[in-house]
């Protein structure tokens, strides 16, 4: 394996550029926004590996195992997050404007008394999102259910024909399709799909966005994906039948969308943007950070920590 590049050796203050041996810039970010904290960074080599140990010294101490002290966590294949159905979100901006011609889509495990909104574009008054509750009522808290329900905030809720479920315990690929204006627009259950039973043009989106926040869920998400366009139920069947990691991601970019949260960090606070727009999230309140996810049969959790970012 490679040797990575990491810190030499020395006591700086953050924020302070400076330069390694080999020219690199060696700028260390604050930890969680504070400017007064210090940091050691000290290599470590052993045979051809490179691990780089950052010492965080301030009013509260703590040790991380990164690859440099500059970079977020790293992303790992396979993760996914799980919202308490309260505080738990990841806060992202308003990606897309429109009104017609757009998808939200997310792979999704519900629990018993599943509720909640998976990804809502737009804040109280505006904009559209996905998520489940009580058959034909709404997503709020006391309307639990795993019957897939959409939203149009300040238009009307919108229901699939047949009333469809979704079931608890196992991961399905979900999708909500809006075409073109005042038309009804498409659900999506693992690639089959189910039309609205109404037709409406939502407001424009405005102000926020989240995805586990509006009307909080406690679902565990993994590979939100947003798209200015609505894709066809081949490219949905495409996504939904994707059996690897790579694969889905292959298939999620080949479609362009305008963000894609894939939920694969290890801790927060940002949630990266992997469609390559740079539309960075940001985890705030209780979520768990789980390994594996929808691609492994099982879910065990990787880490049960809840964190306030």
């Amino acid at each position: 394996m490679k040797a990575v590049e990491g810190c030499v050796g020395k006591l700086e203050p953050c924020d302070r550029p400076t330069r390694d041996p080999n020219g690199h810039d060696r700028r260390c970010r604050p930890w969680a926004g504070r400017r007064d904290l210090m940091r050691i960074c000290l290599p470590l080599r052993v045979l051809p590996f490179a691990i780089d140990f950052a010492i965080v010294i301030g009013t509260f101490s703590t040790m991380l195992l990164a690859t440099g002290c500059n970079r977020r966590a790293a992303a790992v294949a396979g993760m996914a997050v799980s919202f308490d159905g309260s505080t738990g979100e990841v806060s992202i901006p308003v990606v897309t404007e429109t009104t017609a011609n757009v998808t939200l889509e997310s792979w999704v495990k519900l629990p018993t008394g599943a509720k909640g909104c998976f990804v809502k574009i737009g804040d109280a008054n505006t904009g559209y999102g996905i998520g489940v509750g009580s058959s034909h009522t709404s997503f709020d808290a006391g309307n639990a259910g795993n019957a897939l329900i959409g939203l149009y905030e300040n238009v009307a809720w919108i229901y699939p024909a047949g009333n469809p479920t979704v079931s608890t315990g196992v991961w399905h690929h979900i999708a909500f399709v809006i075409g073109k204006s005042d038309s009804a627009p498409t659900f999506y259950i693992d690639g089959s799909a189910y039309a609205a039973t109404a037709r409406a043009t939502p407001h424009a989106p405005a102000n926020s966005a989240a995805i586990g926040d509006d009307r909080g869920t406690n679902a565990t998400l993994a590979k939100v994906a947003v798209y200015n366009s609505a894709l066809s139920a081949a490219r949905i069947t495409a996504h939904a039948s994707a059996t690897t990691d790579a694969t889905y991601d292959t298939a999620v970019l080949a479609d362009s969308p305008v963000a894609f949260y894939e939920l694969n960090e290890e801790n927060g606070p940002s949630a990266g943007d992997s469609s390559g727009n740079s539309n960075t999230g940001t985890y705030k309140g209780k979520v768990a950070f789980l390994n594996p996810g929808p691609f492994v049969s099982t879910q065990q959790p990787n880490s049960l920590r809840k964190t306030g970012f």
